[in-house]
């Protein structure tokens, strides 16, 4: 069986304010689920984030959103094979406090799934 990989990903700089990163992966793959009645399936995802230094690299808040998807035609392909779709949406504030320690609040939401979600807290490194 034969499969195939292949994607991109890059990062521009807009000043020391401002950073977009993005990245694309593809699979194409022959027999995915190792069965006897194979199927060429593909499946693509990737993401598209952006990050705002509010006072510039060395300051302290930051705001970033981050955009995810994934798309496949495996459930198309296969029966009783869950959708692999996926799509998401996130916008999260972080504060550093320290070098080593930063407060941060995310909303996010799924689109497929229609559901909204809400985190906070406090991360450490040591």
């Amino acid at each position: 069986y034969e499969h195939r990989f292949w994607g991109v990903d890059g990062t521009v700089d807009f000043g020391s304010a401002v950073q977009i990163n993005a990245q694309y992966l593809e699979r194409t793959d022959d027999n995915p689920f190792f069965i006897a009645a194979p199927a060429r399936a593909t499946t693509a995802g990737g993401f598209v984030e952006a990050v705002w230094a509010v006072h510039g690299e060395l300051g302290r808040p930051f705001v970033a959103f981050l955009y995810n998807f994934i798309d496949s035609d495996v459930d198309e392909l296969y029966a009783g094979v869950e959708s692999l779709d996926y799509r998401s949406e996130a916008l999260n504030f972080s504060y550093l406090l320290r070098r080593n320690l930063r407060l941060g609040a995310e909303i996010g939401y799924r689109e497929i799934e229609e559901k909204w979600t809400f985190s906070a807290g406090l991360v450490t490194a040591f």
